[in-house]
């Protein structure tokens, strides 16, 4: 059994997420389908950091 990678929520940044902090908790930043919530910037990076703006 393999890991799979492109999982919403595992910390893991791929191209079709906007970002992925490593949860599926919404009005952190980053909501539970991996785009970035309104009021918020997110960094690039895995797993994603997201700050209000």
């Amino acid at each position: 059994m393999t890991a799979d990678c492109n999982i919403c929520g595992n910390g893991v940044k791929v191209s079709y997420e906007a970002c992925d902090d490593g949860n599926l908790v919404n009005g952190d930043g980053c909501n539970n389908t991996c785009r970035v919530e309104n009021g918020f910037s997110c960094n690039n990076s895995s797993p994603t950091v997201c700050v209000n703006i």
